[in-house]
């Protein structure tokens, strides 16, 4: 299940980097580490310029978690495209953390060995499923269309494009605000502390696409093919920040 919990999933060796980013002198290395188990010091340093640019300047940092990874690039972008919320930049990093992992892009959870590649087959199991499954397959809707939109554009945009009938960014677009709503709406998202955030996916679902593909042009690589003119008109057709993005 996707939480809003990267920054409480760090582990020694993020704590080492974020101290050996910020600072040269040991003395002040330790002083940071122990800031880091205050919530409000850590948000701060978090946000620091130096964290930001070594990430996305030096590859050479395999030792660092994907949480730490995606808390900070994407803390950054976000702001960058205007969304200023720890607790959602919190939760689709978490999210990128785990889907990165071929294995868990089409499962609802680590758990569960079913696969599902088409919207209709998670919406068809959720009917029949009982109430903590119908949850997960809800969420994993708008997860699975925000991951894909996101960090995948060229592919929706060529498959629409060029496939036959495959669907395109309004679809998924559709459906994603469809998944992570009906997930707001179940009773474990009160639970679980997600029904807020959820929601905010679901309203805010176009705002946040376009930043994840802000991050995918501009920060990292999950293409090694040289840009395309297909890149350039989905940049053009879909890449426009649409207004609309609340205060909260």
């Amino acid at each position: 299940m996707i939480r809003a919990n990267c920054r409480d999933r760090f582990t020694s060796d993020d704590f080492t980097f974020i101290s050996n980013t910020l600072s040269k002198l040991d003395s002040e290395k330790a002083a940071i580490v122990n800031l880091l188990s205050d919530s409000e010091s850590r948000d701060e340093m978090l946000d620091m310029q130096p964290l930001f640019t070594t990430l996305t300047e030096n590859h050479q940092f395999s030792k660092i978690s994907p949480f730490l990874y995606f808390y900070v690039l994407l803390r950054r972008i976000f702001l960058e495209n205007d969304l200023d919320d720890r607790e959602l930049t919190d939760y689709v990093a978490a999210m990128l953390a785990e889907f990165f992992s071929a294995a868990r892009v089409n499962a609802i959870s680590n758990h569960h060995g079913i696969k599902y590649h088409y919207f209709v087959d998670i919406m068809q199991d959720a009917i029949d499923a009982n109430s903590f499954e119908t949850f997960l397959l809800r969420s994993h809707m708008g997860n699975y269309a925000l991951f894909m939109t996101g960090i995948f554009p060229e592919r929706i945009f060529y498959k629409s494009t060029y496939g036959h009938k495959a669907p395109g960014f309004e679809y998924f677009e559709m459906m994603g605000k469809k998944g992570y709503r009906m997930a707001s709406q179940h009773e474990l998202a009160v639970k679980l502390s997600l029904m807020h955030i959820l929601n905010k996916l679901s309203e805010h679902f176009g705002h946040i696409r376009l930043a994840l593909n802000n991050m995918v042009d501009n920060y990292i690589t999950v293409d090694n093919r040289p840009p395309t003119l297909d890149k350039t008109l989905r940049q053009i057709y879909f890449g426009e920040t649409k207004p609309g993005w609340l205060d909260y």
